[in-house]
């Protein structure tokens, strides 16, 4: 019997703005988060992240690990890079939004998102 993966998706971005930490919201609808992709600009070099079940900013709260109560960050990141996720973290989340150390300093930064469909 053949395998065949779930194909992944490349189609989201995460937008950091000139002088801002945090991303707009992301749909993540129908799948999970599997990775990210950072930009050759990105001035961040580590993100956290804010989830919600609705687009509504004031519902939006630190995601945390259920064991630590800790929130989930990535650890330290560098630019031009492919970072897998533990994609177990992100299974129910609706909505999300990164949220870098720093401000974006010079230009505005897309950091792609990796997603697989929910089967």
């Amino acid at each position: 019997m053949a395998y065949t993966q779930i194909p992944l998706s490349f189609d989201l971005s995460a937008n950091l703005e000139v002088g801002e930490t945090t991303s707009q919201a992301i749909d993540l609808t129908g799948t999970v988060l599997m990775g990210l992709i950072t930009p050759d600009n990105l001035t961040a070099t580590s993100f956290t992240f804010l989830a919600s079940p609705t687009a509504n900013d004031a519902d939006f709260v630190p995601l945390c690990d259920l064991q630590s109560g800790n929130p989930i960050p990535t650890g330290t990141l560098d630019v031009s890079k492919y970072y897998a996720t533990v994609a177990l973290n992100f299974s129910s989340v609706r909505f999300i939004k990164l949220v870098g150390n720093t401000a974006q300093l010079t230009t505005p930064a897309a950091v792609k998102l990796i997603t697989r469909p929910v089967a």
